[in-house]
């Protein structure tokens, strides 16, 4: 009993609560909110006796995955605890690759999706905030007629996105036009139209011998 006691003070001692949090590595998630989101991950009690805060008890693994899940703009996280109170927190936020929008409405010729949706798209593929409709060629452009597009999940598989890939950076290098646009649509699950900042577009197939298909591009439009 009382060892028992003895540990039950040590655990609620004020000199081992973690309060002292260093946060590195943000780019655009908001330090604040991860604060809260962190005081809130490591509060309350356990047994309603022992509070979370205390350095023994302070579980890294739950609160990465809170975190992970309240941010999904993070792609990494690395939680560090440091005797007697602090605790630091490492964060690889993900890359932006580009916005993806419902705009295509349906391939029936139905009524388009209203009112638009649009995310941004990490270099994976996935789906980690909302954002807005984008205009001219600055930012690279998915257009789906997907019914509902939403954050926190992953739109494009990642096969495709290193198709995608490999069009974005094959185009350019074989016609010297830089590719603007992406249309995927899920009745036609088997083709990638892809515009170019001159205005014309090109059809790919999924199962294109990509290599040959910009060799043939390039010496089409030379002939042009």
């Amino acid at each position: 009993m009382a060892v028992l006691g003895a540990g039950a003070v040590i655990l609620r001692l004020p000199a081992l609560q973690v309060r002292d949090i260093t946060i590195t590595g943000l780019e655009t998630v908001d330090e604040e909110h991860m604060r809260l989101a962190i005081a809130e991950g490591i509060g309350g009690y356990r047994f309603l006796l022992f509070p979370r805060s205390s350095y023994f008890l302070a579980d890294t693994d739950d609160l990465a995955t809170v975190l992970g899940r309240a941010f999904p703009a993070i792609s990494a996280l690395r939680i560090e605890k440091i005797f007697p109170r602090a605790l630091a927190v490492a964060v690889t936020e993900r890359q932006f690759w580009g916005i993806m929008c419902n705009t295509l409405g349906n391939s029936d010729g139905e009524e388009e999706h209203a009112p638009v949706q649009c995310v941004a798209l990490d270099t994976t593929g996935f789906a980690y905030e909302t954002a807005p409709l984008p205009h001219g060629n600055l930012i690279l452009m998915i257009e789906t007629d997907r019914a509902a597009l939403t954050a926190g999940a992953q739109q494009i598989e990642r096969p495709l996105m290193a198709q995608l890939e490999i069009v974005r950076a094959g185009v350019p290098q074989a016609i010297g036009q830089q590719v603007t646009r992406f249309a995927l649509r899920e009745r036609a699950p088997s083709e990638i139209h892809a515009r170019v900042a001159d205005g014309f577009a090109i059809y790919f197939r999924r199962d294109d011998d990509f290599a040959n298909a910009f060799r043939v591009l390039k010496k089409v439009l030379d002939a042009e």
